[in-house]
């Protein structure tokens, strides 16, 4: 590089590389103190472009996963609700097998049909307030609940619920008013009860089948997120270690810089003296 006494270009060569060690300090230094390597487009323009549809999904699917853990805790609702029913209705075959005995006074059986009729109306009571968020679960309900466990439109993404399959009413389980005090009801009311108990085995099961779809949904939406999460965390996050290195490498680079550019400038003043 040539010295000439009216333009020092060694001196600008060094200006120009101070302001790049100076551009790269800051560079750095912002990185290190937001913890993220991309703070502008400009630092990685497709970087920035993936990092931000990442975090649209990621914003999705978490979302998604609220939805899952409230279905499940929906059908979990239900699905107590039913156990309980169905005790209830083990017992009232209790007293039903019990009224069909000859050797039952009248007083006995007037007492197990009284309590007969009692948890009758206790099935009707549960199945009236099994509600979740105000959604009644278990009166049989023409509805669907339709629960978005993906981050799209389409079937893919949705699990469906039919409300109309889990009527525990004893209207809907096709309990009568026969009751149990006379023998011959009692009859007919264990048969009842039987294809009452057959009714809740096969809610339960579907029940059963939906939250366990629903808990491997869950799961899966949260491997999902946790690989996107990973994937937006080597693009847009900071390399701590490789950053602080490229803050101490600019900061030398740039006091050599400048103890340089002070020998450049006082080469013209010293080649004057010479001539």
């Amino acid at each position: 590089m040539g010295l000439r006494l009216n333009s020092n270009a060694l001196s600008l060569a060094i200006a120009r590389n101070i302001n790049k060690n100076i551009d790269t300090f800051n560079r750095e230094a912002l990185r290190v103190s937001t913890g993220k390597r991309i703070n502008h487009a400009g630092d990685d323009a497709a970087g920035a472009a993936i990092a931000s549809r990442l975090k649209a999904e990621l914003a999705g699917f978490k979302q998604a996963k609220r939805n899952a853990n409230d279905a499940l805790s929906l059908v979990q609702t239900s699905e107590g609700s039913l156990n309980e029913i169905n005790n209830i209705l083990l017992r009232m075959r209790e007293l039903a097998l019990e009224g069909v005995n000859d050797t039952l006074s009248w007083e006995d059986a007037s007492i197990i049909d009284m309590e007969y009729f009692q948890l009758k109306n206790e099935i009707d009571r549960i199945s009236a307030v099994t509600t979740y968020n105000g959604i009644p679960l278990l009166i049989g309900r023409n509805k669907r609940l339709d629960f978005q466990v993906g981050i799209h439109r389409g079937k893919n993404n949705v699990i469906s619920l039919n409300l109309a399959a889990t009527n525990t009413t004893t209207k809907g389980l096709g309990i009568g008013e026969l009751g149990v005090y006379y023998r011959v009801d009692s009859e007919d009311t264990l048969e009842e009860i039987d294809a009452a108990l057959s009714t809740i085995s096969k809610q339960r099961a579907y029940l059963g089948a939906k939250q366990e779809r629903l808990a491997f949904a869950a799961s899966h939406i949260e491997d999902t997120i946790f690989h996107k999460e990973d994937a937006r965390s080597v693009i847009e996050d900071v390399d701590y270690a490789e950053s602080v290195s490229n803050m101490v490498k600019a900061q030398i680079m740039q006091d050599f810089s400048v103890a340089a550019l002070a020998q450049a400038n006082a080469m013209p003043s010293k080649l004057l003296k010479l001539l």
